[in-house]
């Protein structure tokens, strides 16, 4: 799923122009573990990639990152929605580059009795419920969309 302002697999002058433009954007400063994980979520697997595999592409292409180091930059990219964090069925987490053209997922609330509706985005609210409901067997980690009752006492 490449758009035209995403890179293509082995065009790295293309990645580091692209990489550099979204890290400047989000005034992000562009340390190399940055571009590094931007570039390989750009040409990665849909459905994302690991921090400890981002680590061993690291390793194995000669790239400075520790694990810690790897994590803080995951951490960075994902406050400034350059990527998404994904909790898969066996409890890891995937991250994956975010859309350019994608639609902020919001949290919407019906109450019951009196029929009045709320709408809101919470990405910290909506991963916790989503790694909660997939830790339970509830959804399917790919779930987009889903609805559920809840009771507060």
């Amino acid at each position: 799923m490449t758009s035209p302002d995403r890179p293509r697999k082995g065009s790295s002058s293309f990645a580091d122009t692209w990489s550099l433009s979204k890290l400047q954007n989000c005034q992000l400063r562009p340390t190399c573990t940055r571009i590094g994980i931007l570039q390989l979520l750009a040409e990665a697997h849909p459905n994302g990639v690991s921090a400890e595999k981002i680590c061993q592409h690291f390793l194995q292409n000669g790239l400075k990152g520790s694990i810690a180091t790897i994590y803080r930059a995951l951490r960075d990219l994902a406050e400034h929605e350059l990527i998404f964090r994904d909790l898969k069925p066996d409890g890891r987490t995937a991250y994956r580059v975010r859309p350019d053209d994608y639609d902020e997922k919001s949290i919407t609330v019906h109450v019951n009795g009196s029929g009045r509706t709320y709408s809101f985005v919470d990405k910290d609210l909506r991963f916790q419920l989503v790694h909660s409901l997939v830790r339970e067997g509830l959804i399917d980690a790919e779930a987009d969309v889903f609805s559920l009752s809840i009771t507060v006492n």
